[in-house]
């Protein structure tokens, strides 16, 4: 699935596709396309809307010897909608994963144990801290799924299930194709809001297996940032920063979990932490913490940015404070 806007990564997603913005110098949608590859996966569907000309122009039509397909939805079915879309093609038990989350993963493992469990469908699980952004899922002492609540308030998560941090949905499946019949046709329709609640009203089995692996969904400027961090540190780069071969460093730069990409220019005597830079100028004395600057911006000497994203071809004069804010 990479059909999505990423609306939440704006403006960043203005320029470039989600599934296809980097992580320590790989495109997110690529992870996940060696993990299938891995898995013994021979054929993708990748099912797409926003900007599919650029997501079909990075992945072609083969790719770590998997043969490619593309489904391109106008207008956006949603998730179950979008896989519905494409049933014509399958025929046997199959794999949904997303394309917009880091997904460093063992889906031989998951199928295998979705045909050990003789379910109807499988929902692979994440742990996370604050699980209200997701879907959060109550699995019993079988590992069968017997609740799902889709991005609740705090309030509503109950207590047992936030001891060690909470199991949710990380967006990653394997499904029986008589499951889809309860998904109408050419109907925006999503997997966790729309179809699991009718699966769980129905009886249809429903098993949830913990992820071993990394997995990170990037949906926000912060998330990708640790992201980009927790991938450069996995290759080797102790102090999480991926910088490309044009990147200028001035004298006495603090570069700490960054990303730096293109033939960006940072300036003398700048503190650059948790990061992301994509083709850009910084000047002189700059500080940038947990922050993303879009391609072609110019940033004058003795700007501060924190927690801030900048969007692509942004000049910011001598001085400048942008904290907590967004401009594009």
């Amino acid at each position: 699935m990479a059909g999505g806007e990423g609306t939440r990564l704006r403006p960043i997603t203005y320029y470039i596709p989600k599934p296809l913005i980097p992580v320590a110098g790989k495109p997110c949608i690529d992870y996940v396309l060696s993990s299938l590859a891995k898995g013994g996966v021979g054929r993708v569907i990748i099912t797409t809307c926003y900007y599919f000309d650029s997501i079909a122009k990075h992945v072609g039509g083969q790719v770590h010897g998997m043969n490619i397909v593309y489904s391109v939805e106008d207008p956006p079915l949603g998730t179950a909608g979008g896989v519905k879309k494409v049933m014509g093609l399958v025929d046997d038990t199959f794999i949904v994963a997303s394309g917009d989350v880091v997904a460093d993963v063992d889906f031989k493992a998951i199928y295998d144990f979705h045909a050990d469990k003789g379910a109807d469908v499988t929902m692979a699980l994440a742990h996370v801290d604050k699980p209200w952004e997701f879907g959060v899922v109550d699995l019993d002492d079988n590992g069968r799924i017997r609740g799902f609540m889709e991005k609740p308030k705090p309030s509503e998560v109950p207590k047992r299930l936030l001891e060690g941090g909470a199991t949710v949905n990380a967006g990653i499946y394997v499904i029986e194709p008589e499951v889809m019949k309860e998904v109408p046709p050419d109907t925006f329709f999503d997997f966790s809001k729309n179809l699991f609640p009718i699966l769980l009203n129905k009886g249809y089995k429903m098993f949830g297996i913990k992820l071993s692996g990394y997995w990170k969904d990037i949906g926000r400027p912060s998330d990708l940032i640790m992201a980009s961090a927790h991938m450069a540190k996995r290759t080797g780069r102790a102090d999480g920063n991926y910088l490309e071969h044009d990147v200028i460093l001035g004298d006495k730069c603090v570069v700490e979990e960054c990303s730096v990409y293109g033939k960006s220019s940072i300036g003398a005597k700048c503190t650059i932490k948790r990061s992301i830079i994509f083709n850009s100028t910084i000047g002189d004395n700059c500080t940038v913490i947990e922050s993303v600057i879009c391609g072609d911006s110019n940033i004058g000497d003795d700007v501060v940015v924190e927690n801030s994203v900048i969007g692509r071809g942004i000049s910011l004069n001598k001085g400048t404070k942008v904290t907590n804010g967004a401009i594009y």
